[in-house]
């Protein structure tokens, strides 16, 4: 009975892996890259590479006139500014209101920190990409927009807690499997003994990244059904439990507070100064400024000031240690799974551990595979199990080039600023095609293919940080200080590992002695 209860666990864990595994992979690599959403963005965009100067033009009286003349005699839904910080070292204004056919209309802006002057808003491109389709697969809105997205991604995260519950029931010996590394044994040795000690070592990190990115993912699908159990069904009863409802407009126009009177105003807690206000009602007597602050090293997203939009009067104060539970958590989510609270060598720390369930997931279809083009296992011919290799190394594979392509793209489109975001997934996904569709109809061992994929990987990352200069030529050279140095000497960094690795990757599978001797006879 135990033994029927062991191979059931074992037949789970194997075939959850195995149907979703390139799923899980898609999921993984672009979250290593989207852990550096922000450096990445002042690697593509020269207008993010500007100092922050000590003291910033005044923005308000431009601030206000463009939003009353985008938004007219509409009623705004929201208001933001986001003032000059390290990332982003301009003035940057949006809004959001619904027309008289009751469609949502968006608008942003950039200004800049010293003389105010409007600047060119870049196309979506580069990071957009990366961090977006990690998050919501830029899912269509024809088929539920990014919502639906989201909780796609989110199931990822609860097929990976699903693989790790059932990996650890079928691991009978885990102390011992801890140090377990048959290097000298068959290749399917190497790869079993490397997926379980890795599977081991990195099992805190895999089930955090697994929770949180499941929360997500879901919590928005979620939300009706904790309001059904706690609210009766009432869902801004539980919006107002958790984040509390705006207050409505008053109907009497009223003079907006200066954004520039609170650009200096300190946190009382940490003395930061604010990264952005979101103001609801514009314009109305009843208008609020929602101040937010990042949180200084602390497991959190933001502290946030409300005060009144006409008279400054603190309306609300939430520091984040007074916090509620169920705002505590939900505020820690997110800086945990994309690793936020610590700066840049924990994003680092992030990523290599990123690469590492990557490489979980690859070894785990390696195995599957192995047992059947070389074992026992299997129902189909070996011609279908080897097509499968080459579709698995394509996909596996190809993922990291596209993401490669797109820094290319990004410093040599020559196209409108509005199609960029277009141009980026369709280079993304045809790059990723092609990758596929050679590793499928080469005639090269399997293990040539991963060599050469894998170096060709190399070549592309060591390269980028040469784009890069060469594109901004009258740049000087930057310090590691700076976010986008961070960029190129990372990929430096990746290219020259993945070129030595395929050093211990062999030109192909070496067969058992035993075939071997069969062979020649």
């Amino acid at each position: 009975m135990l033994r029927e209860r062991y191979l059931r666990v074992y037949d789970l864990h194997s075939w959850s892996g195995v149907v979703t595994g390139l799923f899980l992979f898609l999921v993984s690599i672009t979250g290593c890259f989207a852990l550096f959403d922000h450096e990445i963005k002042t690697w593509e965009d020269a207008n993010l590479r500007a100092a922050v100067p000590e003291v910033p033009v005044d923005i308000h009286s431009k601030f206000e006139h463009w939003v009353n003349q985008e938004i007219g005699d509409n009623e705004p839904q929201s208001v933001g500014i986001s003032f000059p910080s390290k990332y982003e070292p301009f003035y940057s204004g949006r809004y959001q209101y619904r027309d008289s056919e009751k469609q949502s209309k968006r608008g942003h802006i950039h200004w800049h920190a010293t003389t105010g002057e409007e600047l060119p808003v870049r196309g979506g491109g580069l990071s957009e990409w990366i961090l977006d389709f990690h998050r919501d697969l830029m899912w269509p809105e024809a088929l539920g927009g990014r919502q639906a997205g989201r909780a796609i991604v989110g199931l990822a995260g609860i097929i990976l807690m699903l693989s790790i519950l059932s990996g650890i029931l079928t691991h009978t010996k885990i102390i011992r499997e801890f140090f377990t590394l048959r290097f000298n044994n068959t290749i399917r040795l190497k790869w079993t003994d490397t997926h379980k000690a890795l599977g081991l070592w990195v099992l805190p990190f895999y089930t955090m990244i697994s929770f949180t990115g499941a929360f997500l993912g879901i919590i928005a699908i979620l939300s009706p059904v904790i309001a059904a159990l706690a609210f009766k069904g009432d869902t801004e009863a539980l919006i107002e439990a958790v984040v509390g409802l705006p207050t409505e407009r008053s109907g009497v126009q009223a003079q907006m507070l200066s954004v520039d009177e609170l650009r200096e105003l300190r946190n009382p807690r940490s003395g930061l100064t604010p990264n952005q206000i979101i103001i609801n009602n514009w314009g109305d007597r009843a208008a609020e400024y929602r101040i937010f602050y990042d949180v200084d090293r602390e497991l959190g997203r933001f502290e946030q000031y409300t005060v009144s939009g006409v008279s400054g009067e603190l309306i609300k104060f939430e520091p984040i240690n007074e916090l509620s539970p169920a705002n505590r958590v939900s505020n820690a989510i997110a800086p945990l799974h994309y690793g936020t609270f610590g700066g840049i060598w924990l994003k680092a720390f992030y990523f290599v551990l990123g690469l590492s369930l990557c490489f979980l997931i690859a070894t785990g279809l390696i195995m599957w595979l192995e047992k059947r083009l070389h074992g026992k296992e299997g129902s189909k011919s070996q011609a279908f199990y080897r097509k499968l290799g080459r579709v698995i190394i394509g996909t596996t594979l190809g993922l990291p080039i596209a993401t490669a392509s797109l820094f290319y793209l990004d410093k040599l489109y020559l196209g409108h600023e509005a199609s960029r975001l277009w141009w980026t997934g369709f280079t993304y996904f045809a790059v990723w095609f092609a990758v596929t569709v050679f590793s499928l109809c080469s005639k090269q061992d399997e293990y040539w293919q991963i060599r050469s994929l894998l170096r060709l990987n190399a070549v592309l990352y060591i390269a980028i940080p040469v784009l890069n200069h060469s594109y901004y030529l009258n740049e000087s050279l930057p310090n590691l200080s700076q976010p986008w140095a961070a960029v190129d000497l990372g990929f430096v960094l990746i290219g020259m590992i993945t070129f030595l690795l395929t050093w211990f990757i062999p030109k192909q599978r070496q067969q058992p002695i035993r075939k071997e001797l069969m062979a020649k006879s």
